[in-house]
């Protein structure tokens, strides 16, 4: 952060950077997380065919989860964004070290 506040990044651009990070970080765990029970209702599904079950994930499972995991990144990366926004650069370089 220091670095980059002093070559000349302002505080939008830094808010920026971390919120995306945030939303980037979170859609990845939503992407695996997804993956992981389309495994896991597959599977299920291969065991309960005998009983005639079958499970599916819905593409608006899907979509509210992706909303909602877009949210929590958004959400959660607000605050340390902005502490890092509003940082001085040699406050933000002192603290690193």
């Amino acid at each position: 952060i220091g670095i980059r506040k002093a070559i000349g990044a302002d505080r939008g651009t830094i808010l920026l950077q971390f919120l995306m990070e945030a939303v980037v970080l979170c859609m990845l765990g939503c992407v695996i997380g997804i993956f992981l029970s389309w495994c896991i209702l597959r599977l299920a599904s291969t065991i309960a065919a005998d009983a005639g079950m079958q499970f599916a994930l819905s593409g608006s499972v899907v979509a509210l989860a992706a909303i909602f995991c877009f949210a929590i990144g958004m959400i959660f990366g607000l605050y340390p964004a902005n502490k890092a926004a509003k940082m001085k650069p040699i406050d933000a370089l002192h603290y690193g070290g």
